[in-house]
């Protein structure tokens, strides 16, 4: 396989992968009725969001067909997204929460502590926490490097 092919082939992967996440975030936030809409009710009605046939959606899960340039833009703009979303690798929901948990023993302390303090005055250390963050941020601002004209 050529590197173009196998670049494509990426391509087509990465954009069925984003377009399952979209269809994720639609089961997450679509209104269910009183009985509750089984599955192949909201896979037709995120089919109609993106503006094409439940058939179409079913081939494209099943790899039968792929999702082109134009469709992809189509499926962007139908859900919200930039354009060009749908083309890079997205975290995923699991991700982005391993992202936001304390990963080592000194983060751990260090949330632990700070939770311990807030419970025993919120204001008072939400302040100092928010004035401690503003000044370690412009230090680190006044640490990068000056962009320098080559005249």
């Amino acid at each position: 396989m050529s590197v173009y092919h196998r670049r494509m082939a990426d391509l087509a992967d990465v954009r069925l992968a984003n377009t399952a996440a979209l269809f994720d975030e639609f089961k997450s936030t679509a209104v269910v009725g009183p009985a509750g809409d089984e599955l192949k009710g909201l896979e037709a009605r995120f089919a109609e969001q993106l503006r094409i046939s439940a058939s179409y959606w079913s081939q494209l899960k099943s790899r039968n067909r792929q999702i082109g340039e134009t469709l992809a833009r189509q499926f962007e703009a139908n859900c919200g997204k930039p354009q060009g979303w749908l083309d890079q690798k997205q975290a995923s929901p699991q991700e982005h929460k391993a992202a936001s948990v304390p990963s080592t023993d000194d983060e751990r302390f260090l949330v632990q502590m700070l939770l311990t303090c807030y419970r025993m005055n919120p204001n008072g250390v939400k302040q100092r926490m928010l004035d401690l963050m503003e000044g370690e941020l412009a230090k680190a601002q006044q640490r990068k490097p000056k962009k320098t004209n080559g005249a």
